[in-house]
């Protein structure tokens, strides 16, 4: 039964995926890919956009999903096509196609590990070949025992990338970076 059910689910998934890839044929549409260590609240940031957005989620491939997202902005209507890996596979299987054709990239780290901190040089350099804004988050903004500080974040990153610190799972500035991204790609 639960088979069955899974697999009726994914065809109705598929549908609205592509249902809504119609409805956004006329308005701007990036690919942004999320990047980041495991467990830093990338697939948690794009689920809660998921409540507050219509959307549909549509397995790519293995391990990766891609959820197309629609913002109304003061510089229109724009469509991310949100292109998220499974962060515990996140280190051996970032290949070269998850990467390929991004417009715009976020990446995400844990104001709670400094390991997650420090890898953000990993990550940026993944980055090197796209062509658009990226937007670096600092999630779980709203947990007191914060290990990295804002200081710390703007000395290495504050002139290289903006920066917004942001809580996934309490939904708070969820929107800012990507209403950043919109705002760079729209005035190209």
């Amino acid at each position: 039964k639960n088979l069955i059910f899974t697999a009726i689910h994914e065809i109705i998934i598929i549908f609205k995926h592509q249902k809504l890839l119609k409805m956004t044929s006329n308005i701007p549409n990036f690919k942004c890919i999320t990047i980041g260590d495991g467990s830093t609240g990338k697939t948690t940031l794009v689920r809660r956009l998921l409540s507050e957005t219509t959307v549909s989620k549509v397995k790519f491939s293995r391990n990766q999903f891609i959820y197309p997202i629609i913002f109304s902005t003061n510089l229109g209507t724009i469509a991310f096509e949100i292109h998220d890996l499974d962060g515990r596979d996140m280190l051996f299987t970032a290949r070269d196609s998850f990467f390929r054709n991004a417009d715009c990239a976020l990446i995400m780290f844990d104001v709670t590990s400094h390991s997650s901190f420090d890898n953000i040089h990993y990550w940026h350099r993944k980055l090197m070949n796209t062509r658009g804004p990226i937007a670096l988050c600092g999630n779980k903004a709203d947990i007191k025992s914060r290990k990295v500080t804002l200081h710390e974040i703007k000395q290495s990153w504050g002139k290289r990338l903006k920066y917004f610190d942001i809580s996934a799972k309490a939904k708070v500035s969820i929107n800012e970076p990507f209403l950043f991204l919109a705002e760079k790609l729209m005035n190209k």
